[in-house]
């Protein structure tokens, strides 16, 4: 029924006296690129690195379903000069993220019920894989960020068994 509609309506409009114009008009683009990135150290070392998390009970998790906090700090050095220019640290998804809660998971390990949060300089968990990240992960003139991973455990994951934490993250740099 819907189609004879259309169907007879469309040779009406196709034979009615109406005109469309348009005025001509110009888009300007404008962008701007600069050279190099910044190089690029995990605590101090080279831009691929292990963080170690301290040795802890399974007692202790699962009664305070996070613990263990590690801090580890990136630094940029020589990084391009461009006004306004900003670097920020995205943490990607992928298979070792759990998308529901946004923990990396323990990917290579042997212990269960345990997974570990990332969290910015600011105390915020990080959830990688989304657009989230900008805000707190984001540097300037000091070019260097403290982050922090600790165990994690909740009543969709654990509880915690005895065993080894072992995963992987990739983290990207975008410059603004």
């Amino acid at each position: 029924m819907n189609l004879r509609i259309v169907f007879f309506t469309l040779p009406g409009l196709l034979f009615s006296p109406f005109t469309v114009t348009a005025q001509n008009a110009t888009l300007t683009l404008q962008g701007e690129f600069f050279s190099g990135t910044c190089d690029v150290a995990l605590n101090g070392a080279q831009a691929d690195g292990t963080v170690t998390l301290p040795k802890v009970s399974t007692d202790e998790l699962n009664q305070l379903k996070i613990t263990g906090e590690t801090t580890f700090y990136f630094t940029l050095t020589n990084c391009a000069s461009a006004s306004n220019n900003w670097v920020i640290f995205y943490f990607e998804g992928g298979n070792t993220v759990d998308t529901t809660n946004y923990y990396v998971k323990n990917s290579d390990g042997s212990a269960t019920g345990v997974e570990l949060i990332l969290k910015t300089p600011g105390g915020n968990q990080i959830k990688p894989g989304t657009d989230t990240q900008a805000g707190e992960n984001k540097f300037a003139d000091s070019r260097s960020g403290n982050f922090s991973v600790s165990y994690v455990t909740d009543n969709n994951i654990g509880p915690a068994t005895p065993g080894t934490v072992i995963s992987h993250i990739t983290y990207h740099l975008e410059y603004k």
